[in-house]
C-alpha cells in the first residue's frame, strides 16, 4: 500500500517477550486506515511530518515529537503532503503486529 514497515522485535519471532517495537515510513500524503488494538503504543517521529489522530483529536507531529496512544483507542497516522514520515514504535502487549510479519518459507519464494 506503499508503506514500508520493518517489525524488528515481536514475540513471534522470539525477539521480544511481550512487546512489538518497529519502524513505519510513510509516503508524503499517506493515512493509515483508522484501528484499535489492545495494547498502548508509543510512536516516536524520526522524520518528517504530519499528524496522529487519536478519537477525533489532531495531534501535529514533527521530527522528535513522541505520542502515546492508550489502548483501544482509534488512531490514524497520516504523513504531510510534502515529505514521507518516518516513525519508530513500540507497544505491549505484542500481537497486532502479526499482520506485517512474513514466515520463513514466504520470505525464501520472494528473495
Amino acid at each position: 500500500d506503499g508503506r514500508v514497515i520493518a517489525v524488528l522485535a515481536t514475540p513471534e519471532k522470539g525477539t521480544s517477550s511481550d512487546m512489538a517495537i518497529g519502524v513505519s515510513g510513510l509516503p508524503p500524503n499517506y493515512s493509515t486506515t483508522e484501528h484499535t488494538h489492545r495494547a498502548e503504543e508509543i510512536a516516536t517521529i524520526v522524520r518528517g511530518s504530519g499528524t496522529i489522530t487519536i478519537d477525533d483529536e489532531p495531534i501535529p507531529v514533527r521530527t522528535g515529537s513522541i505520542v502515546i496512544t492508550p489502548p483501544h483507542a482509534r488512531h490514524i497516522t497520516t504523513s504531510s503532503p510534502d515529505e514521507p514520515l518516518v516513525v519508530f514504535w513500540a507497544y505491549s502487549p505484542a500481537g497486532s503486529e502479526g499482520r506485517w510479519l512474513v514466515s520463513d518459507s514466504e520470505n525464501q519464494k520472494t528473495t
